[in-house]
């Protein structure tokens, strides 16, 4: 501190900061040194620094923290400043266990490097313990980002799938990311069971096949293949009956292992399903196999299908026949109309759609190709064929934008789906569509809702637009309260509340809508507006209570207590529910009895309060304390009696009237009948054991004031304050009885409780002094063992014991002629109290006193050189020195005080 220069200061508190970090190992001392520095300079990074390291050793993580923080600031490397940063948050993570911190701070170093590969590890972790499972998806997907290599990417779309799956309960979502995965390592075993578990539980079976397909053709080995094949013709079989691939599959893996019997038997059961060839068929097709014109023989079977169709009624082989013919001939239009009416009268919903779809691809014209795609479409459905219904009717709209089927399906499909993004872009195209205005609102309104989440602000505009054509519409008003709300627009969220509250003939939601304005309001700081909304709320519906409670606190906030008293006794005057008045005269009261201190009126509110609920407990209970308050104990005891009358076991009404009966309007009947009903309802019950005892001590009752005291102490329990006070009324009450034995007994056991707190030590004194002790043990020893016993209870304050050390070492010292145990008695309490400048004031005059006058100047000059603010220390340096013949240095001990 007196250094000439601040380095030099500097250099010095960096020397001391290292005693105490190196040698010492007292890194809360070093800790306190190196800040001391950032008082003289507080950008002082090797000071940081150090702080960093002994905050860290000593274990005090919000010092560790502040100081990485400043750090951060002083660091200009922006890799460095990543770092320190990371490090910080990892801090708060382990060490502080402020999850919701370290998120923060770890979200801070993603948006300036996003790629921090650490931090999103961390903050993956962080997200997991807080249980906020979206914000981890959005992690993860990060991760993903910037995954290495193919096999930490699959594992990383695993872990998104199944947390979709397990956690958030969105198996379309759980779907992609497997399917993801396969694509990438299409062996992967999770990803592949997981893919098939989805698609079998949302039964999307087209799907199945196409994952069964992609396995069968990377199948190594005859039993996988078989195997594979099998699954795959279940699903044509069973969930899509489609018998010509299921035996397509079921041969292939009769192909693969010869004899397989699950095979076997499937293909018999498909093949006694298809039927058999007849004559005429056959000529047909052997007249086509004879021509060597193209042309011919494609018509010539499909005229021989058309006969197995129409007259055999073997429409599935004539079916088969003309698909056999459009996969070799894909552009003839014969063959693929032949085949649609084959399909139509079978039923083919599945095939007829991949035809319509075939269709749309052969033909020219724009307009016969959207019909084409609007009759596939037609066939789909949105919950087994989501993907082929979007698919399909993009392509409609990327021909005819303005195609109205097409944008009602992808709108259902959205909606179905809860797809915001499709639903957006469909709605938004659809209001621009339409001259109705109701259902042009009707558009917007579903635009606005699609916005919410992924663009408020927009959002907000979009149900304006619509508010504006349907002024009327609840579901525009609460778009845009909801729009508003997310992009934080207070203004507009306090118009769309008042508006739906003007809307609504419900008092009561009017109310709540009100009530939510207002708690907007007073957000923005605007208070007398906020006032204004929840006023209105309140004479809208005076039994709201919600918003009773948010005007007194506006109110009390802003100290307008009267208008407050005011407008909630308009409120409680207009009530119609009963425990709405009984509760709103409560809160007039007590505003009245502690916010103006006008106890009369608030009784009188209570009396009201009662008016509507002649009985009612807690306002009877209210309207006693009141007059307590008010030094009407008479009153207060009437009204305790009609609770008590009402509810017998309203324990602290018969406590209050104990209370009234012993301390107010002495009578020991009624405080003991009071006090008894308390007792036996909770027999520890500590007030009314203390009541009691002072009941007996009033009296002069020494024997049932000594039991009424030992019940007293047994529930007491660890409540100190309360045992000493029961021993200091037993000793007081036997020294009045001029019993000094048994009032030793009891102020000597309230030492051994309180310590030198209390009254009991001096009491005690007193009466030694006056000889009144009759034990034949030394009073002085008896109280020496009394505080002693203090010292050793667990409970013992630390801040109290000190002085009792003192008070030990004086009586010993002064009382029993035993300097040598005074010593021991200060040592003992020097080693126990961490060096108490008082203890070592203490021996160090008790060493001046038994005339070890050189050990008494080197106590002295120990104490004031570690704490020179100890006065009496550089005193008794300074009269020692001066008594023994060295006035120089007492005179600079002197000069000390006189700084």
């Amino acid at each position: 501190d007196t250094a000439p220069h601040r380095e030099v200061a500097i250099a010095y508190l960096f020397k001391m900061g290292a005693i105490y970090e190196d040698i010492l190992d007292d890194m809360r001392s070093a800790l306190q040194v190196y800040q001391r520095i950032l008082t003289r300079q507080n950008k002082h990074l090797g000071a940081i620094q150090a702080i960093q390291r002994t905050a860290e050793r000593a274990g005090e993580i919000n010092e560790w923290v502040a100081a990485l923080d400043k750090e951060v600031a002083l660091e200009k490397d922006p890799a460095r400043v990543i770092a320190l940063q990371f490090r910080a948050a990892e801090v708060v993570a382990e060490y502080s266990g402020d999850n919701e911190g370290a998120a923060a701070r770890l979200r801070a170093i993603l948006k300036r490097s996003p790629k921090h590969a650490a931090s999103l590890t961390a903050l993956a972790r962080v997200e997991r313990r807080l249980g906020n499972h979206a914000a981890l998806l959005e992690v993860y997907q990060s991760q993903l980002g910037i995954a290495a290599d193919d096999r930490a990417r699959v594992a990383l779309l695993i872990q998104i799938a199944q947390l979709c799956e397990r956690t958030l309960g969105d198996d379309a979502a759980a779907t992609q990311w497997y399917r993801q995965a396969v694509t990438i390592e299409p062996g992967q075993p999770l990803a592949r069971s997981g893919l098939l578990r989805l698609l079998r539980k949302q039964g999307d079976y087209r799907a199945l096949v196409t994952v069964l397909e992609a396995e069968l053709a990377s199948a190594a080995g005859a039993p996988a293949l078989a195997a594979a094949a099998v699954q795959l013709g279940e699903v044509y079989e069973t969930h899509l009956n489609e018998p010509q691939p299921a035996a397509a599959a079921y041969r292939k893996a009769l192909d693969a292992q010869p004899g397989f019997r699950p095979a076997l038997d499937a293909l018999v059961r498909v093949l006694a399903l298809r039927g058999d060839w007849v004559e005429l068929g056959s000529a047909m097709n052997a007249k086509a196999d004879a021509t060597q014109d193209e042309r011919m023989a494609t018509e010539a079977r499909l005229a021989a299908s058309v006969v197995l169709a129409d007259r055999l009624h073997k429409r599935g082989k004539a079916t088969e026949v003309v698909e056999q013919l459009v996969e070799a001939h894909p552009d003839n239009l014969s063959a693929l109309l032949v085949l649609e009416g084959l399909y139509v009268a079978a039923d083919e919903t599945s095939s007829l759609a991949g035809l319509f779809a075939r269709q749309a691809r052969v033909f020219a014209q724009p307009s016969a190709r959207v019909a084409a795609l609007v009759s596939q479409v037609r066939l789909l459905k949105d919950d087994t064929h989501s993907d082929d219904v979007l698919r399909v009717c993009r392509a409609i709209v990327a021909i005819d934008p303005d195609n109205l089927f097409a944008l009602h399906r992808l709108r259902r499909l959205a909606h179905q789906q809860q797809d915001v993004t499709l639903a957006a872009e469909v709605n938004a195209r659809l209001s621009g569509l339409t001259q109705n205005t109701a259902l042009r609102a009707e558009y917007l309104m579903a635009y606005g809702e699609a916005l919410r989440a992924t663009d408020p602000a927009t959002a907000l505009s979009v149900f304006k637009r619509a508010e504006a054509l349907a002024p009327d519409s609840l579901r525009a008003i609460r778009g845009a309260l909801a729009a508003s709300m997310s992009m934080g627009d207070a203004a507009s969220m306090v118009a769309a509340y008042q508006s739906e509250a003007v809307w609504t003939r419900s008092d009561t939601l009017a109310a709540d809508l009100l009530v939510q304005s207002a708690a907007v309001l007073a957000r923005l700081g605007d208070q007398d507006a906020a006032v204004e909304a929840v006023t209105r709320a309140l004479a809208r519906c005076p039994d709201h209570a919600a918003a009773a409670d948010m005007l007194s606190v506006l109110l009390t906030r802003l100290g307008r207590i009267e208008l407050l008293v005011g407008q909630l006794s308009r409120a409680a005057h207009a009530a119609k529910k009963s425990v709405r008045k009984v509760a709103l005269w409560q809160q007039v009261a007590a505003l009245q009895a502690d916010g103006v201190s006008d106890v009369g009126a608030a009784i009188r509110s209570v009396q009201r309060a009662l008016e509507a609920k002649p009985d009612h407990h807690d306002s009877l209970m209210l309207l006693a304390g009141l007059y307590t308050r008010d030094s009407q104990y008479d009153e207060a005891a009437a009204a305790y009696h009609k609770l008590v009358a009402v509810d017998d076991d309203a324990v602290a009404a018969h406590l209050a009237l104990g209370r009234i009966y012993t301390k107010h309007r002495p009578d020991a009947a009624q405080a003991h009948t009071s006090l008894q009903r308390v007792l036996r309802h909770d027999e520890n019950n500590r007030e009314a054991l203390a009541l009691t005892l002072q009941l007996h001590l009033d009296k002069g009752d020494r024997t049932a004031a000594a039991a009424a005291a030992e019940r007293l102490l047994e529930a007491a329990g660890d409540d100190r304050i309360i045992a000493a006070w029961a021993l200091v009324e037993i000793g007081k009450l036997e020294l009045k009885a001029n019993d000094a034995e048994a009032a030793a007994n009891a102020l000597l056991a309230a030492v051994e409780v309180e310590g030198l707190g209390g009254s009991a030590a001096r009491l005690y004194r007193r009466m030694v002094e006056k000889g009144r002790d009759a034990k034949t043990k030394p009073p002085w020893e008896r109280y020496l063992q009394a505080l002693r016993d203090y010292l050793v209870a667990v409970a013992a304050p630390v801040q109290s014991l000190p002085p009792v050390y003192l008070e030990m070492a004086r009586v010993q010292h002064s009382q029993l002629d035993a300097a040598a145990d005074a010593f021991l008695t200060l040592q003992e309490g020097l080693a126990r109290c961490q060096g108490e400048p008082l203890l070592r004031l203490a021996r160090a005059k008790l060493l001046e006193t038994t005339g070890r006058v050189e050990d008494a100047l080197m106590a002295f000059r120990a104490l004031a050189s570690d704490h020179p603010d100890v006065a009496a220390a550089w005193r008794g340096l300074a009269r020692l020195l001066q008594e023994h013949g060295r006035p120089a240095e007492a005179s600079m001990a002197a000069g000390v005080l006189v700084v």
